[in-house]
């Protein structure tokens, strides 16, 4: 019976076969990515997904940019680190020079001015009475001069004449004031000071009083003294500074239906009535008495002031104050006498204006009223 029979047989290792043909290139690999840097935060063209910027001006690091945004940087500087221990004293240095026998000094007096950075010289002592002011020509931008006289300053034109601040670092010439004039706080003048007459009046019939009325030249005492539609003037002057909180009139004849306007006007240059200092209004003159208004006007002492009335029409009558105790001239006795002065104006009815250019006629009389102001 036949068997079949498998024989292996392994020889040695043969010789190296040839190269074999060059494979096909393989697929591109993914992009790089880079870490940018710059002064300054990063714009959004700059990069792509994937990169990192550190910004060198403030010390931190966006990134990995992602959707073409670069999103909030991230500080890449870390805590403030302990403070170290301290170190050895160093050495002592050599011994400065002493400023005190420095060959910079000369004479008594010398003084030592900056030229400029790190650099200075000696300025020499000045001459007795001179000071040291500030002169930017100078090459230590001090030098010694001669004060500024106050009493030869051109600020002064004749005697009596005061310099006077106005302001910050600013002034002015407040000139002499006239005989018997003294000087006065004043905050509505620009050196907030006046010359005003102040007498030493100490009478109670001649000082102004608290409460007492005064009234013009043209006091027209006693009733039926005509109220016009005219601008009626009287003049009245205080010795001293006033101030009065009523000005009034007493109405003895009574027109239906009518006012009568009250004020108080300046002088012009003439001495007669010029601009309006007050338009008190109106008081009632439908009805008879005393009729009042509140007011509140200061008057300067020395200075001639014009008491003025106009009706709204013909037919009224009554005087500036009569004899009762509470309507005084400022005395109890109201039949004192005085000049009489009276000016006045054909303008319109019951309204005031300013008489500065206004021709006035003016005379002494008892034919017309006046009004009355009482003191504060």
């Amino acid at each position: 019976m036949a068997t079949d029979v498998t024989l292996t047989v392994t020889g040695g290792r043969g010789p190296a076969g040839a190269a074999g043909a060059t494979g096909a290139t393989g697929a591109a690999g993914a992009d790089g990515k880079t870490v940018r840097s710059g002064a300054g935060a990063p714009s959004a063209g700059l990069g792509v997904d994937g990169d990192f910027y550190i910004n060198t001006s403030a010390n931190t690091i966006y990134g990995p940019k992602t959707g073409g945004a670069w999103g909030s940087p991230t500080s890449i500087v870390g805590p403030t680190g302990a403070t170290g221990a301290t170190g050895a004293t160093g050495a002592t240095g050599a011994a400065g020079p002493d400023v005190t026998t420095s060959t910079v000094w000369d004479a008594k007096g010398d003084l030592i001015a900056a030229t400029g950075a790190d650099t200075a010289t000696r300025v020499a002592v000045g001459a007795n009475n001179t000071v040291l002011t500030a002169d930017s020509t100078q090459a230590t931008g001090v030098k010694w001069a001669t004060p500024a006289s106050v009493a030869t300053d051109p600020i002064f034109t004749t005697k009596g004449d005061l310099p006077v601040g106005t302001g910050s670092s600013t002034s002015a010439r407040l000139a002499a004031g006239t005989n018997g004039y003294v000087l006065s706080a004043d905050s509505g003048q620009s050196t907030g000071l006046t010359y005003t007459l102040r007498s030493s009046i100490t009478s109670p019939a001649l000082r102004p009083l608290s409460g007492r009325y005064y009234v013009g030249s043209n006091y027209g005492l006693g009733a039926g003294k005509t109220v016009t539609p005219e601008i009626m003037l009287s003049p009245i002057t205080f010795p001293i500074d006033v101030t009065v909180d009523r000005i009034g009139m007493y109405i003895s004849t009574a027109v239906a239906a009518s006012t009568v306007r009250l004020g108080i006007h300046n002088a012009r240059t003439d001495g007669l009535a010029g601009t309006v200092l007050l338009d008190a209004g109106t008081i009632n003159s439908s009805s008879t008495g005393l009729k009042e208004i509140t007011i509140s006007q200061a008057l300067k002492g020395g200075v001639t002031y014009w008491l003025a009335f106009t009706a709204s029409t013909s037919g009224i009558a009554g005087w500036g104050m009569n004899s009762t105790p509470n309507f005084e001239f400022g005395r109890t006795n109201a039949s004192l006498d005085t000049v009489i002065c009276r000016a006045f104006f054909s303008g319109t009815p019951g309204s005031l204006q300013d008489l500065t250019s206004q021709v006035l006629t003016y005379s002494g009389s008892l034919t017309y009223a006046s009004p009355v102001v009482r003191i504060a």
